[in-house]
This record gives C-alpha cells, structure tokens and sequence, in this order.
C-alpha cells in the first residue's frame, strides 16, 4: 500500500510540473503582462527567441517571417493546446508561437536534361553527387543557376522553384613553351571557339580573331599554326565533351627544308638568317607531320606545301637562333646532324621526340645547357657533346677533350656511337664499357673489342698507343686528335663502321655530300667518290696533319683493312688515301726475323729539280743487314741523273737515317735532293753570315730546255757559314735568272733584290725565316719594259711561294710588278687569314697577335692581298633593333699582287670583306 501511494504522489507532483510549465510557456500570465514571444529553431535544433511583441487590444505586430535554408515558412503556431496557426487575436496574457517550417521543393535539371523534382534540403547532396559524378569524366560541376540560360547564379536562400546545374570541361592552349596560352571552362556541349572567330576590335576597329588575340606569339610562323588533341586535328565545330589540352603546332619563321627524292620526306637543311629578330626567338620549334616545307607568293595568295619533316641537318640552326632558351623538336623526327651551337649561345633546353634514332655531330658548343635526356629508341649518337668544337670550318671536330659540366645518360638502346666526351655514362645492359684509367669506350662483343672513343689526354710525347687486345677501331674517330704517330696493336685488324643509312629513309639522299657519318653499303668499293667526307669509312682522316703517321705492328696492311680507312680529308669533297700519298703516312713495324727479307720503301723528290721517284722493292736487303747511302742511291738510278745534285735529306722515320745500323724491319726512307749548284756571289758578315750579293752564272745551274736561263739556290750555309740575307740590288736587272729558291736561313731580302728580273717566273721562300722584304724587292720581277708603251708588261705569270708566319717587316711596292697575280701560301699556311677563306664560316685565325701578316682571298679562293693585323676592339653597334657586341678586327693593308685582276676585291673592303656572311666589320689603311 505504501508503494502505491508513493506512485500516484509522483505522478500528481509531476502533473504540476507540467501545469507550471504550460502556464509559463502559454498563457497564464494576466491581462496587463499580454503580450507574444515568437520562437525560431536554430540550426542546432534548439529554440530561441526571434521576437516579443506587446499585445494592443488583443493583438500584436507580426514581425517579419522568419527563414531558414533550403527550408518554405508556412506559419506561426500556438502548441498550448491541440497545436493551431497563431491567429493573432484575443491575446489577454502571456503567449508563445512557434516558426513552422516545410522543406522547400525545386525542380531541378542538369546539362539541359530532364527536370526532376527534389527537396531543396537535399540540394547540397545533390550538389556533391554530381561534382562526383563529373569527376569520373575528367569534369567539374559548375553548380547552380537559376535560369536555363546558366546567366544568374543560385543563391542559398532565393526563393526559387527551378535550379539548373551544368558540367564544365577545361580547355587549355599550349604551344610546348607556354603551357597556357589560353585556358577556360566550357560547358560541355558547346564548341570552341574557332581561331578565325572575331572575339575583339582593335583600336583601328578592325576585327581581331582569338587566334591573334590569344594564341599567335612573335616567335611563331603564322601559316604554320594548327591545333591537335590527342593525336588528331581538333574539329571546332564540335561539341565539347570533356577537358581537352589542345596543343598549338607551330614552327619558326625563318626555317627552310628539302626533299629527299627517295622517300618523299623532307629535312631541314637551311635557315634564313635575314628574318627580322631570329637571334631575339626565345624558343625555337621544329614540326615533323604536315609541317610546312615551302611557301611561295602567288596572285592568290600565299602558296603552302605541306610535307612529313623526318630530319635535321641545318648547320647554323644553333648560330642563327642563337638567343633562343628552348629548341623543341617534334615528334616523327628520325635524325638530327649538325645541331651545334656558339660561344653566344643561349640555349639551355632541348626537347628531343621519342622517334629519334640517329643523333650525329650535335649538341656541341652549348655553354648554357643545362641537362640532355636522351629518348629510349636511340640507336646511333655519333661525335657529340663536346663542349669545344671547331663548327666553323668544313671538317667539323671537337677542339679538345672538354666535356660539359654535367652528366649524359646514353639509353641502352644505342648500339652505334663514335667520339663522345668523359661525361658519357652507360647503364648496366649497355653494350658499351668504360676503362676508368684512360677513359677510353669499348664496345665489347664476343671475341670483338672495338675502340669506340679515344682522348687527346691519352697522347704521351707525341704518341698515341692503342692498347693491345682492341680488333676494331670505330670510322672516324681519330679525326680530331694531333699526334705524331698513331700506334695500332697487332690484334686491330679492321675498322668498324657506323650504323647503316637503312636505319632512317630519307638520311641517304639527305646527306649524301654533306658529311653524313652513317655507313653507306652501297658505295663501300669506293667510298671517297660519295663525296661526304671521310669520317663514315676512315679510322684516320687528317693523315700527315694531325695524325703525322700510323704505325701497324704488323709486316703489312691487315686484309681486312682498307687503303680509304687511312686518309687525308679536308672536306666533303677532297680525300687523298694513304696509298697516294708521299712520305709513308702509313707504315708497318714488327720486327722480321733474321735473314728473311725486308721490304725498303724510298720516296725521293726534289722540288728544284722536279725530280720525283717512288721505290719499293724486298730484293735489296734482308733483315740483319745494313744498307748504305750508295746503294739506296743505286736503287734510285741518281747516277743517271742528267746534272750534279746533293742529298739535302735523308731520313727513316722522320729520323736521320743510319746506314750503319742494323735493319730488323722494312724501312721507309725520305731522300730530298738538289742542285749543287749555287749561282750565287756572296760577302762575309762581321758576325761571320754571309750575305748574298750577286749572281754567279758560271756557278749556276743552267735551267733545262731554256738556253741562257739560270736557276739560282740559295742554301741555308755554305763552307759552315749561315746565309742570312740577300743584298739590296742582288740581283736587280738580271735576265738570266728564271728560277730562284731560298733556304729558311735567310731573314732578310734586301730592296730592289729582285727589281726587273725579266726572265723570273719561279720564287720559292722555304718556310721559318723570313723576316723582312725591303721596298720594290719584286719591282716589276718577270716584266720587260715595253719600247712602244713605255711600260712594263709581263712576261709571264711569276709564281711566289711566299711564308708570312715569322715576317715582321713588308715595304711599300715590294710586289709591285704585274707578272704576280696571287700569292701561293708554303706548306702549312694554306689557311692564313685573320678573319676568313671562301670556304669556311665564322673564322677567325687562332691566337692572332697583333704584328702578324696575313693573306687576303678573293672570292674565287686567290690570295691576292696581305694585311698587317693592328688590333681588335668590341664596340656596341645597334643590330636588328637593338644593341650587340661587335668585335672590329683592324688592319693594315700594306701588299697587292700587281697582277691581280679581281675587281672590288683589290682593295679588301668590297666583295671579300663582305661577299661571305662569315666575314666581319673591318678597317683598312692602306
């Protein structure tokens, strides 16, 4: 009983509660306290007050309806009872209302679908849905918007009963350098603009279209445009269905190509440096497919032709852009040649395509470059990398050993390189090995070792040993590298040739007389009349020059090796093999065992005499034996001769040679001779020189088949005594003399030496002495005085073999005389010229000193002038709109061959110092 009665004492003390409660949220106040609370949820759920309003006569003030997102107010109501709407009337005392809120109701559409009906609640849902759902697709969702025309935004909270969302699609512009030249969101539907489409006025009122307002850039060719998306021509008048990257085509102004007739594709070969700003260019681009190959002015317009660019061999591509940063090199491009840059160079970028296969002497002189990344399908990287390189001149070549200053990975795919610099690295599967000692490139292959790059570090005292065990020495290698004597192990017995041509169409034709280094099966029996130089067939291809002489350890040539894998090149167009040189370029060392027969080689020649005889034989001494200077003079017949001669040389090997040693091996021997005749008078110096003073005809050597003419030889001594000079008049008015030769001794040729010498035709100056030539010391040489013109003409071209290399002093008139129409250079100063020869570019004359002489040439490749280098100073001078350092070379033009007839040439300011693009700015007096 007590339990019950504590329950219903519960329940009644609770009923209280909620009596209380009621009368103190609705109306249990009195008739003086009226008045009306109004009550909003907030977003926490929990209620709060929004408004108190004092009752007048029973009624308030409504206050302004109340909202809340996503969310219709339908009205206030009054839950004191049975929950009613608030009627606003007979309000006596104290009343609190309560907002009453029903979700909102919208319908809702989506890329211009069918609508659906959705609860405005639900709307950030449905939001997140479909940003999910165009995700997937690669889009975003746009939101919102209140009209169909996606013009007005939605806003949370607008009282609306439609909505309207739309998918975006992002569309960017590039060009490979700007990666965004223009980018927006489009609706998905909708087209792009098409570039011809009028999008801005200028300030003329004309029409300006969205390619000329967004994407065309100063360094792009305007007819070269096209855009791609995904591997295809973008079709703008399409709809867009989802993100696009639309990649600009473009191509440099400025670029020329030709055909290669045997696989129809093109390749650029040549750029035209007049295109206003090109050094300016910051990027530089190069198409492959349907690029532009030819545009050609027609009365219709400008002409196109499109055309497949599938090569690269432009040699002033990298001179000609030389401000540009980025080279970009389209996909479709097989093989890129002569891709070499300057001193000026800016390039710091290059963007090679992944169809590159041949990468031949490239990427050389590119102070700026930051990294190479080579691409996987590489098969052939021949002479490239180098920081110094000669680019200038026909016979391209890296200058020395020097390599960038960072790293160059070779892909595993190459099986083909040829003279690559330190920097090189190879990966694990590369076929190709370095030894870490000399730095020298294998390529290793079964019992095979092939000497692929070889470095000017590895030459000890003029000699350079190729280490034992190495069968193959790969073409072209030893191009670059000076050294007497090139030493090849009995175990190299052939060359190894590049890659074949079959590898890229197109390359054969494209290269065939311009230096291409891949190997050419088709013209391998005669290699050196393809005329593209020598470094696809030769191992040596500066025999006698740079490399003075191959020595084989072998008793004759390898079978496997070629008379045209060791020759003489100095460009594509002029090769000399081994076999057809003098002096034994090439010569075979292994010791031969005793009493088997040797082979002796002699080459004898006299350039006074004209003399010249060639003499091999296994008959005339075995090994064990001595050979005396009698008997090679026996071999050669010189008892015949029909005139007294001395031996002025007599070599083995560039040593003199010993006929009392001991011959172990074939010997090749150098004999030069001459006259032993002089003609000459002379008188004795207080430094105990002598001088020469005159001519002696009794001692003379008379010249064959020309009765009364006289050959005059002036030795380097006589009686132990050096001959120093010859006297001023020595020889002036002399007609017996026709030929005159000069030893190295002589210094000085005094003036008028050789004044009207009728009968000269012939002057020969040896090379290493001459010093100084007085005024008029070839005065109207080989001329005769004219009775009826009073005046000398000449009696016949007078040849002059002249040295400039240790001349320090040229008086005025000493060639005035029209019998000499050019100069002719000695050996070893066919190229003197401070600034250029008509058969190189951009040349300057390596450690030109102020003081020094040097030739003048014509444009038809005469010698006709020389100047007196004075000095060089860099001036800014403005060119092409802006300014650039100019360096001015300045000369003192002091000599012209009298009989010269060139011109504007004569005076060395017209044709040749402008007539090539490779000459420079310079100042003359005369």
């Amino acid at each position: 009983m007590t339990t019950i009665r504590k329950g219903i004492r519960g329940i009644l003390l609770c009923l209280a509660v909620l009596l209380v409660s009621a009368c103190t949220l609705v109306s249990c106040g009195s008739k003086e306290d009226a008045s009306v609370t109004f009550m909003v949820q907030n977003e926490n759920g929990a209620w709060e007050q929004y408004a108190q309003v004092d009752a007048k006569d029973g009624k308030v003030t409504l206050p302004q309806d109340p909202t809340k997102t996503n969310y219709v107010f339908r009205d206030w109501y009054d839950y004191s009872g049975t929950p009613t709407p608030f009627r606003n009337d007979g309000v006596t005392g104290a009343v609190t209302v309560y907002a009453y809120f029903v979700p909102a109701q919208v319908q809702v559409s989506v890329n211009g679908g069918d609508s659906e009906q959705k609860k405005l609640e639900e709307l950030d849902a449905l939001t997140w849905q479909y940003t999910a759902d165009a995700l997937k697709y690669n889009l975003s969702f746009d939101g919102w918007y209140t009209d169909a025309s996606y013009a007005v935004k939605y806003e949370v909270g607008a009282d609306v009963t439609e909505l309207f969302g739309r998918y975006l699609a992002h569309v960017v512009f590039g060009d490979g350098y700007q990666n965004a030249l223009y980018e927006a969101d489009i609706p998905v539907g909708e087209k792009l603009t098409a570039p011809n489409a009028t999008v801005a006025k200028d300030s003329d009122g004309n029409d300006v279209s969205f390619e000329s307002k967004y994407i065309l850039q100063s360094y792009m060719d305007p007819v070269s445009v096209s855009y791609v998306a995904d591997g295809s021509s973008v079709d703008f008048g399409k709809a867009v269905s989802g993100n696009m990257t639309v990649r600009v085509r473009w191509q440099t102004p400025g670029l020329g190509f030709s055909r290669d007739n045997d696989s129809g594709n093109y390749y650029l070969d040549f750029v035209d440096s007049s295109v206003k700003g090109i050094k300016d260019f910051p990027v530089v681009s190069i198409l492959s497919a349907n690029a532009v190959v030819r545009q050609e002015e027609t009365e219709d317009g400008i002409q196109l032709t499109y055309g497949n660019v599938t090569g690269v061999m432009a040699d002033t591509l990298g001179s000609n852009y030389s401000g540009a940063k980025v080279f970009l090199f389209d996909e479709g491009i097989e093989w890129i040649a002569k891709f070499n840059g300057s001193e000026a160079s800016e390039l710091e970028t290059v963007q090679l395509p992944s169809t590159l296969k041949v990468l031949e002497r490239s990427f050389n002189v590119m102070p700026r470059l930051k990294s190479v990344t080579l691409p996987s399908k590489l098969v052939s990287v021949l002479d490239c990398f180098w920081a110094e390189y000669e680019t200038t001149a026909d016979v391209l070549k890296p200058k020395s050993d020097k390599a960038y200053d960072f790293a160059i990975a070779i892909p595993d795919s190459v099986t083909n390189i040829a003279r690559l610099p330190e920097n090189v690295t190879f990966g694990e599967k590369s076929v190709f090995t370095r030894d870490e000692s000399d730095s020298r490139i294998y390529l290793v292959n079964g019992t095979d070792k092939v000497l692929a790059s070889d470095y000017q570090k590895n030459v000890r005292d003029g000699v350079l040993e190729v280490p034992s065990g190495v069968t193959k020495i790969q073409v072209g290698l030893y191009s670059a590298i000076q050294a007497d004597v090139l030493k090849l192990p009995a175990t190299v017995t052939q060359a190894s040739y590049n890659a074949s041509v079959s590898i890229v169409p197109g390359y054969n034709g494209a290269t065939k007389s311009r230096g291409g280094l891949l190997y050419r099966p088709n013209v391998i029996a005669d290699p050196t009349r393809d005329y593209a130089g020598a470094d696809w067939f030769s191992v040596v291809s500066t025999l006698g020059e740079g490399i003075g002489r191959v020595e084989l350890d072998n008793t004759k040539m390898p079978t496997k090796f070629k008379n045209f894998n060791f020759v003489y090149s100095t460009g594509n167009y002029d090769t000399l093999l081994y076999s057809e040189m003098n002096g034994y370029p090439v010569v075979f060392t292994k010791e031969i065992a005793a009493g088997t027969a040797v082979t002796v080689n002699i080459f004898a020649s006299s350039e006074m005499t004209g003399f010249s005889k060639s003499y091999s034989s296994k008959k005339l001494i075995k090994s064990g034996e001595k050979l005396s200077k009698e008997a090679i003079e026996e071999a050669l017949g010189l008892n015949e001769l029909p005139y007294t001669y001395t031996i002025t040389t007599l070599t083995e090997m560039d040593k003199a040679f010993d006929p009392n040693a001991t011959v172990t091996r074939n010997l090749y021997i150098i004999l030069k001779l001459e006259y032993d005749k002089y003609g000459i008078t002379t008188s004795e110096n207080a430094d105990g020189t002598l001088t020469v003073t005159g001519f002696d005809s009794a001692n003379a050597q008379p010249v064959p088949n020309e009765d009364g003419l006289y050959i005059v030889n002036i030795p380097a001594a006589i009686g132990g005594k050096r001959v120093t000079a010859i006297a001023a008049g020595a020889f002036m008015d002399n007609e017996s003399i026709a030929q005159v030769y000069i030893k190295n001794s002589v210094k000085v040729i005094g003036e008028n030496a050789f004044r009207n010498t009728a009968n000269l035709h012939r002057v020969v100056i040896e090379q290493g002495g001459l010093e100084e030539i007085g005024s008029y010391a070839f005065g109207d040489a080989g001329c005769y005085l004219d009775p009826v013109k009073n005046l000398y003409v000449a009696s016949g071209e007078l040849e002059l073999v002249l040295p400039l290399a240790n001349l320090k002093t040229l008086a005025p008139y000493a060639f005035k005389t029209r019998a000499i129409k050019m100069f002719t250079p000695v050996a070893g100063e066919e190229n003197r010229y401070l600034l250029s020869y008509p058969w190189s570019k951009n040349y300057v004359y390596p450690n030109a000193k102020v003081g020094d002489f040097f030739f003048v040439c014509g444009g038809a490749g005469n010698n006709y002038g020389i100047v007196k280098y004075t000095g060089s100073e860099v001036v800014k001078k403005n060119s092409a709109g802006g300014e650039a350092d100019v360096t001015v070379y300045d000369v003192q033009y002091l000599a012209t061959a009298g009989g010269y007839a060139g011109g504007s040439d004569t005076f060395a300011i017209g044709r040749t110092m402008r007539y090539y693009e490779s000459n420079w700015p310079v100042a003359g007096t005369a």
